[in-house]
């Protein structure tokens, strides 16, 4: 479970909040979907996958076998699958490793 060292609190009224651009190229978004997708995740990730529900996202680490974090990322429920975004430098060497176990990622 990943530890954030923030109080909770709650969210604001988007009415309240200032309207604010920022630019996403450098960040990117995977799928992953089938049948195991839920479960290969679960095994790839250090959150729990299995807890997560359509309204809400979590944040996770995709670690080696060693336990070394190869990067973190956010993920959520899209389209029957999951879908994660992560920094773009990153995403290649990731998913290249994902695939060494044979899934459908994009």
């Amino acid at each position: 479970m990943a530890f954030t060292p923030f109080p909770p609190r709650q969210p604001s009224s988007s009415a309240r909040l200032p309207l604010t651009l920022m630019t996403l190229d450098d960040w990117a978004l995977a799928t992953i979907t089938g049948q195991d997708a839920e479960k290969y995740l679960q095994g790839q990730v250090t959150a729990d996958i299995s807890a997560l529900t359509d309204d809400r996202h979590l944040l996770a680490a995709h670690c080696d076998a060693k336990g070394k974090m190869w990067s973190n990322l956010r993920v959520f429920r899209r389209d029957g699958g999951f879908a994660w975004i992560e920094r773009r430098s990153l995403r290649d060497a990731q998913l290249t490793e994902l695939k060494k176990y044979a899934v459908s990622l994009r």
